[in-house]
């Protein structure tokens, strides 16, 4: 656990996986270190699943904000449970975070192809670093 804070760090080892899991969730802010540093916060954030362990879920935030290192997910890609107004496209940030089911609303699924996608970008960005 962080010091000061009831949740514990940032893994540095995520599981490995043929293709991501690929559930899209709602997550709240709180749970995530990515968008912290916004001037204005939201108190929801997009994630992207990459795998379960027990009862933590490893996931890729997201934001609706171009970026040149981030995976872009066209509006259209994920199979929603219900009908969502909002259409842009999301781009989902390179660093994993595990956070725990609690904190996650399920939206719906990505498409089995672009699930395999964001596996082959994450062993890109894994040979990168």
């Amino acid at each position: 656990m962080h010091l000061y804070q009831r949740r514990p760090r940032p893994q540095a080892h995520t599981p490995q996986a043929d293709f991501a899991q690929g559930t899209c969730y709602l997550v709240q802010q709180s749970a995530l270190v990515f968008g912290r540093n916004r001037r204005t916060p939201s108190e929801w954030r997009v994630a992207i699943s990459w795998a379960r362990l027990g009862s933590r879920t490893y996931l890729f935030p997201a934001t609706t904000k171009r970026h040149a290192d981030f995976f872009c997910i066209p509006h259209g890609k994920c199979f929603l449970k219900r009908p969502h107004q909002d259409e842009r496209d999301s781009y989902l940030c390179p660093r994993v975070e595990a956070v725990s089911q609690d904190a996650l609303i399920e939206l719906g699924i990505l498409d089995h192809p672009t699930r395999l996608a964001i596996a082959n970008w994450k062993r890109a960005q894994e040979g990168c670093s």
